[in-house]
């Protein structure tokens, strides 16, 4: 008879509960899709996918390496690994997943048929294990926080080598380990690597039951993204087109943010009468109601998308498409960054500061706190207390372009500092498909 210690026990009846809540709700899950799609119709197509139901996948190759970015800012991360990989391993058979349809659609965008994409199933105990045994990975690769237990348990019974990359940990994240800590330790073991951006988050991936020894601090991924020199070219050309207006650009805003951009906007045009603001929502499908906000207001708007010309009476602009944000940013006197006036936590702030921008971030930055405050402390970023602070911050960085410049050259000097984790990445899938025929049969 097998004997199991009261950890394991514990472990395997938190996971049974785990997956009992997750039959329980997963008729849950499809009504919240079908509340998204009232915003974006794409989340009502291929609903198969999110339950490992696609009969696509029956003709993929098997092997290779499979990567989970559960949406744009994840996949922006994960873009030059993916590049790597098809470069160096082109007998690899490379995967790619997402939750979003957004992030799908820029899957399907930049790498086409070079790579094997569809939804990630729900984590469901069946829809897993049907998942792990039709792709049957060599390596398994996920993005930051996305740490999802039957798909790394079930990775594991397929005899993948599993790693976290620009691994982060949050506070509210080690607490909810740490609540189901038999449960969570069990899961973090069987990772063979985690990346870790900081030195805070892998002490946390630790604290939350990670083994110290596969827990690695290499940086942050999206320090070396690579921006595309005609990018800078545009933004040149766009703040030539607009002179002498100051431009406000707030980028990745969520529900609620807009209204208090506005708010503080009309403080603005006291002093900067002609202020342009561009807006651009985090998921684009929000653009109509934001554009009903904007018509509420009695505001001139141009919507990116209409190619309508941006005139002096233009209030706002309104990004409704993917692509256009870095330009954008490029161009901008003050960038504000979505995601920190309302408890989303932030978004990347590197892409804004790699193209020269200064920048402002809302009191609820605890996903980005590292690269937030590091970022400050060149004075590239300010960082506010209360969002009631916000009208007076983007007046005093508005109102001192000498700084402005100053400032945004600190914050590349930064960046460029920071490049290596890319590299560090790379090495590591290199040692695991060594000797490997990687080639998906």
């Amino acid at each position: 008879m097998q004997h199991y210690t009261t950890t394991s026990l514990k472990s395997r009846w938190q996971h049974r509960c785990y997956n009992l809540l997750g039959y329980l709700i997963w008729p849950l899950l499809f009504a919240h899709l079908w509340r998204k799609s009232l915003h974006n119709k794409a989340y009502r197509s291929r609903w198969r996918e999110r339950l490992a139901l696609a009969p696509q996948r029956r003709q993929w190759q098997r092997g290779g390496v499979l990567i989970h970015a559960v949406s744009v800012g994840e996949l922006n991360a994960a873009r030059p690994v993916i590049e790597h990989l098809l470069q160096q391993h082109p007998d690899c058979a490379v995967t790619i997943t997402t939750t979003t349809p957004t992030a799908s659609a820029l899957v399907q965008d930049w790498f086409q048929q070079r790579c094997q994409h569809c939804y990630l199933p729900f984590d469901l105990h069946w829809s897993m294990r049907r998942f792990m045994q039709q792709l049957q990975p060599q390596l398994l690769l996920l993005l930051e926080t996305e740490l999802w237990p039957n798909l790394i348990l079930q990775a594991r019974r397929q005899g993948s080598q599993i790693a976290v990359i620009n691994g982060r940990f949050s506070p509210s994240t080690v607490a909810l380990f740490r609540r189901f800590h038999s449960f969570s330790r069990h899961t973090l073991a069987a990772l063979d690597w985690i990346a870790a951006q900081t030195v805070t988050d892998a002490e946390r991936f630790i604290q939350a039951g990670a083994d110290a020894a596969a827990v690695a601090v290499i940086g942050n991924l999206k320090m070396d993204v690579p921006i595309d020199p005609a990018l800078h070219v545009a933004a040149r050309q766009l703040r030539e087109r607009l002179q002498p207006r100051p431009l406000l650009v707030a980028g990745s805003t969520h529900e609620g943010e807009e209204a208090m951009l506005l708010e503080a906007c009309a403080q603005l045009r006291a002093r900067h009468p002609d202020l342009l603001l561009v807006l651009a929502p985090r998921h684009p499908e929000r653009a109509d109601v934001v554009a009903q906000l904007l018509q509420q207001q009695g505001l001139q708007c141009v919507r990116l998308s209409s190619g309508r010309e941006i005139s002096a009476s233009t209030d706002v602009v309104l990004i409704d498409m993917l692509g256009q944000l870095l330009q954008w940013y490029g161009a901008a006197d003050v960038v504000f960054l979505g995601g920190t006036l309302v408890n989303v936590g932030g978004h990347n702030p590197v892409e804004a500061a790699a193209m020269g921008s200064m920048q402002v971030i809302g009191p609820y930055h605890q996903q980005i706190e590292h690269t937030a405050a590091a970022l400050a402390a060149t004075g590239a970023a300010r960082l506010l207390q209360h969002s009631d602070q916000l009208a007076a911050t983007l007046l005093e960085v508005l109102d001192d372009s000498a700084r402005r410049r100053h400032v945004t050259s600190a914050a590349q000097l930064l960046i460029s500092q920071q490049h290596g984790a890319l590299a560090k990445t790379t090495d590591w899938i290199d040692a695991q498909l060594a000797g490997s025929a990687c080639s998906g049969l």
